[in-house]
């Protein structure tokens, strides 16, 4: 006859199947996206109070320096800063910065987008980034500043229905997602491109759990009834407490708010571990 220790690993064992395909995962160097999700994915799933602020707070602070956040050199300083500042208000410890720190933000955006906001370079992942900062931190835009950053973003779009980081260059999943989400919130007209977006979302090639986030996410921007898959969704839940592992594709994932998904595997481990302690 089985053992209750046998049974119990056994049924473990079946519980943990639907996320065994995404165990593979590596630390990676903090940035701000990795500390920004997963502030977003704890608040989303209402346990926000686990998080040190204040230590989060001090430590983007210690990768500011004349009106930008930068974690990379090599990355987009708009995105970076975007995203921090966002990670500060998620906490609600936008009091914290100064006056004269939002000040030296929004002069730093608007003489980087004076300087290169028509360059060929100067992707939706840039655009939408400084269109965020100045209705945070400026006054309200003009119909002919909102005109201009549509019309840049639409620069990047591809006849396959994606926006890509070079004009002409392949279709980028995150660049279509900050080009929707700037038109959207712009008023665009998206009926225009919602067929060619569908298209290129459903044929996306995806690489990690990050693209596919960013697919359902923009399929949900044009209205679309997407839902992030049940197996990645229930990876990342374990992932996310794993040692030695900065779970920035979890992390947003994680902000699935429906629960309940989680429950069949939840309660297959509790039986197992019930089963083996007897």
């Amino acid at each position: 006859m089985i053992s209750r220790q046998l049974l119990g690993l056994l049924i473990i064992a079946i519980a943990l199947i639907p996320f065994l395909n995404y165990y593979v995962s590596q630390g990676n160097p903090v940035t701000a996206q990795i500390t920004g999700n997963t502030v977003d994915a704890l608040n989303g799933q209402l346990v926000g109070y686990l998080l040190n602020k204040e230590n989060i707070f001090n430590d983007l602070m210690n990768h500011y320096s004349s009106g930008l956040f930068q974690f990379d050199k090599g990355l987009n300083p708009l995105l970076d800063t975007y995203l921090s500042i966002e990670t500060i208000q998620n906490m609600e410890l936008q009091d914290k910065l100064s006056i004269n720190l939002k000040n030296e933000i929004y002069a730093k955006f608007s003489n980087y987008y004076t300087a290169n906001g028509t360059k060929d370079w100067f992707s939706p992942s840039y655009t939408y980034p400084y269109y965020k900062i100045m209705t945070i931190y400026g006054n309200k835009l003009t119909t002919e500043q909102t005109n201009n950053m549509i019309s840049s973003v639409i620069k990047f779009k591809n006849n396959d229905g994606g926006f890509s980081k070079t004009i002409g260059g392949e279709s980028n999943i995150l660049e279509t997602y900050y080009a929707v989400s700037l038109l959207k919130e712009t008023n665009y007209d998206l009926s225009i491109l919602r067929n060619n977006l569908i298209t290129y979302l459903s044929n996306a090639k995806t690489t990690s759990d990050i693209d596919s986030f960013y697919v359902v996410k923009t399929f949900q921007l044009i209205g679309e009834n997407v839902k992030y898959d049940r197996n990645t969704v229930i990876a990342c839940l374990i992932k996310n407490y794993l040692p030695l592992n900065n779970p920035s594709d979890c992390a947003l994932i994680l902000r699935d708010n429906n629960i309940i998904i989680y429950l069949p595997t939840l309660l297959l481990l509790l039986v197992g571990w019930f089963v083996i302690v007897g």
